[in-house]
């Protein structure tokens, strides 16, 4: 039988023993100090577990101790996490890339005279609605405007 020793269930065991905490001879402070102890011993096989899933260094047998299922679980979980990294990462890299594609946008559509073409605004409005495709379609519009007039 696992004892519970999550801090809320340990918390709501010993708040009547706040006062006895100090005596290291009442029965029910060791059983405090036993419980704590447990938890943190259970808080840092769970840090080692997922250090050793994440691609870190195996303790001595510790993936070995974990019945299969649960460490398909722990698997699928971190790589979840590392899914999520990846698409945050990877969205960012996209919103980088639109923010240097309207920035050409806007930069091609100042004429060589220094004034404003106004025929290049719906290619701008168009870079800031979408994805970096439809900006660098905006670029070669404004390239191919140019081009012809």
């Amino acid at each position: 039988m696992s004892i519970d020793t999550s801090t809320a269930a340990v918390e709501a065991r010993c708040q009547h023993l706040d006062h006895v905490a100090h005596d290291r001879e009442c029965p029910d402070a060791a059983l405090m100090r036993a419980l704590v102890a447990e938890r943190d011993a259970a808080s840092k096989r769970a840090y080692d577990l997922a250090y050793a899933i994440a691609g870190g260094e195996d303790a001595h047998g510790l993936l070995d101790s974990i019945a299969a299922e649960d460490l398909a679980v722990m698997i699928r979980e971190e790589r979840a996490v590392s899914q999520d990294q990846w698409d945050y990462a990877h969205a960012a890299g996209r919103k980088e890339a639109l923010e240097e594609a309207k920035t050409a946008v806007r930069e091609a559509c100042i004429a060589p005279d220094g004034s404003y073409d106004m025929r290049t605004e719906g290619a701008i409005a168009r870079a800031e609605a979408a994805t970096v495709e439809v900006a660098c379609e905006a670029i070669d519009a404004v390239q191919h405007q140019r081009e012809e007039g």
